[in-house]
């Protein structure tokens, strides 16, 4: 099912040299950067002038730091603010050259229960918390510290570049729009089965098949 979802989902991107990307089922899988970004910001201090500049948030928590808001930002906004955004990732291009964003999340699969530990050591190496496990055998669910050298798609990369974990995987989330219009998505995906519906829940894109809901990487999840 998760191959299936993949094909309805996948990114067409531009191959360039030294190109952002990300491994899915062991293919190195190229991306070309949108006109938008997915930030964090704190929102009790964050200019208003630059909060207009957003088109969907959601909160944020983190132990260190409290009012913490993710942001999807309109086209092209440029921040006054810049001292009080504190991670910031682009936007990348889907096959209909429409934005898709990575959050500060990211998913890994243990090779076995065994390897709880290595992955805790390279989460501390690496400043990133590992928010929970999943619902899903052998998967967490990781987040960048804050401040991260590096985003959560680096970071995805790096952690399966090791060797040491069956996958590492990005959050992606589908494109919004200001007036959360479903309809304006369904160019997004490939209409390969009558059985699919998509559907923004909370800014994200949601996969319904034969039953099952799946995020935007086919992995299965309870809304």
């Amino acid at each position: 099912m998760r191959k299936l979802l993949f094909t309805l989902l996948s990114i067409v991107p531009i191959a360039v040299l030294g190109q952002d990307y990300y491994w899915y089922d062991g293919t190195k899988i190229p991306l070309e950067r949108g006109n938008q970004e997915y930030i964090i910001y704190d929102d009790s201090l964050l200019l208003e002038l630059d909060k207009e500049k957003l088109i969907e948030t959601g909160i944020v928590s983190y132990p260190e730091k409290v009012n913490l808001k993710w942001g999807i930002t309109k086209p092209g906004a440029v921040f006054e603010d810049i001292e009080h955004i504190f991670y910031r990732t682009s936007s990348y291009k889907d096959s209909e050259d429409e934005n898709m964003f990575v959050t500060h999340r990211f998913y890994v699969k243990l090779k076995s229960s065994n390897d709880l530990s290595v992955l805790q050591n390279l989460a501390k190496q690496y400043n990133v918390e590992i928010e929970k496990e999943s619902t899903l055998p052998l998967w967490y669910i990781l987040r960048c510290g804050l401040p991260s050298v590096f985003n959560a798609l680096e970071l995805a990369n790096k952690f399966y570049e090791t060797e040491l974990f069956a996958a590492s995987e990005p959050e992606f989330i589908g494109g919004i729009y200001p007036d959360n219009d479903v309809t304006a998505i369904n160019h997004v995906i490939n209409n390969q089965s009558e059985r699919t519906k998509k559907t923004l829940h909370n800014g994200i894109l949601i996969i319904e098949s034969d039953g099952k809901t799946y995020n935007i990487m086919g992995v299965e999840i309870t809304k």
